[in-house]
């Protein structure tokens, strides 16, 4: 096993960095549905605000999650 402290510290770091981008990146639904729901912009329908929830985590899934997990080196 390598000594280098200089390694390890950037190590470190870059798991640190790519963690939270990670969580950031989770976040951004729930912080859309809120913008949204305060803008009075979500549907009063039911079914018309299930897809607009559905579209929110299934973005999340395909665009953010992947994002996040790209951060890492």
């Amino acid at each position: 096993m390598g000594k280098s402290k200089k390694c390890a510290y950037e190590a470190v770091i870059n798991t640190a960095i790519s963690r939270i981008f990670l969580n950031v990146t989770i976040f951004l639904p729930p912080i859309a549905l809120v913008a949204i729901e305060s803008m009075h912009l979500m549907p009063g329908n039911f079914y018309a605000k299930t897809l607009v929830e559905a579209l929110l985590i299934s973005g999340e899934l395909y665009i953010a999650v992947p994002t996040g997990i790209a951060m890492f080196p």
